[in-house]
């Protein structure tokens, strides 16, 4: 074993273990996780987890089963056990108590969840305006009435949408929206099973 072996083993256990707090607190996809807090997170959480290890590297070195004596084990031991090490040693950060880290760390946990939920809700926005644009440019206004007559049929009535639309300053795009996001499935459907409708300008042309 070797300190520079561990440092990389513990930053890659780091990365592995905050990547799946994040998306199982948050519920998000992996691509939500690239966000300033959720690296801050990453690089204090690392920093943290390599302390721990070298302080205990010393200590523990010897006592350590002959299973345990390689890099990778100790690397994984102290990511997902380094509170514990800490504690049952009775030791701390720089005069900072174990607790008063930890309480911070879990301050910058939540700055990361709440930036990769505002991402993911971001990220879910701009996909739909992707997919009712191109929804758009494969379903006519007519088609758009007749899906929203054949799906709304439950809480939401079809009268509604269509009423809502009729008010609103894009109609078409309303509806659009409405199947999108209420009914993305069928969106999908309807944008693969349907061909691109002729542009006016391109027909006059």
């Amino acid at each position: 074993m070797d300190i520079p072996s561990i440092s990389a083993y513990v930053f890659l256990f780091t990365l592995v273990k905050v990547a799946l707090e994040l998306i199982h607190s948050s519920k998000s996809s992996f691509s939500s996780l690239l966000n300033f807090s959720s690296i801050l997170y990453l690089v204090v959480s690392s920093i943290v987890n390599m302390l721990a290890s070298i302080l205990c590297f010393p200590i523990l070195k010897d006592k350590m089963s002959n299973d345990l004596k390689s890099s990778f084990a100790y690397a994984f031991l102290a990511t997902f056990a380094s509170e514990a090490f800490v504690r049952n040693l009775n030791m701390s950060f720089f005069d900072i108590g174990i607790l008063s880290i930890r309480d911070w760390l879990n301050k910058v946990k939540e700055l990361a969840i709440g930036a990769t939920l505002f991402k993911a809700e971001a990220d879910s926005t701009h996909s739909r305006h992707k997919k009712v644009d191109e929804l758009l440019k494969k379903v006519s206004d007519e088609q758009l009435d007749f899906h929203i007559n054949r799906l709304f049929t439950e809480n939401v009535l079809a009268s509604d949408i269509l009423t809502d639309a009729g008010n609103s300053n894009d109609p078409i795009s309303y509806k659009a929206w409405a199947i999108v996001s209420n009914f993305p499935l069928e969106a999908d459907a309807l944008i693969k099973n349907n061909k691109y409708r002729p542009n006016i300008a391109n027909v006059i042309n």
